[in-house]
């Protein structure tokens, strides 16, 4: 009986130990794959859209006409759902940008769009 009982509470702990750590596996996996989805948006956004908006909270558009994507995410009223809307129908753009987006290409601009958004968020004079 008190080698059970030992041999329990030897093994409990170990059990626990190891859970933690898979759990903790588990979580640290999903943060570097969203990491890397993050990171592949970026470029895309950066290959695809910064010849002409400022896709950083900091920048200037380098086209006075292409609104910086700072501005776009935080409107009060734009939500995930509203700004895929927009990016994934072509004939909302101006002819100049002639852009036809993937689905997922819409998702991961959207995504990283709306990491911009910020509480303390202000717009630059125009």
């Amino acid at each position: 009986m008190r080698r059970t009982v030992v041999s329990t509470l030897l093994v409990v702990p170990a059990l626990l130990a190891s859970a933690a750590c898979v759990h903790g596996q588990s979580e640290a996996s999903s943060a570097t794959t969203a990491d890397a989805e993050q990171a592949e948006a970026f470029a895309f956004v950066q290959a695809n859209c910064a010849s002409c908006h400022a896709i950083e909270g900091g920048s200037l558009s380098s086209n006075p006409q292409a609104p910086r994507f700072v501005d776009i995410a935080n409107r009060d009223w734009l939500t995930r759902k509203s700004l895929a809307a927009w990016l994934a129908d072509a004939h909302n753009y101006p002819e100049m940008m002639n852009v036809d987006l993937a689905p997922e290409q819409v998702d991961a601009v959207a995504g990283y769009m709306l990491t911009l958004r910020s509480e303390d968020y202000q717009r630059l004079p125009d």
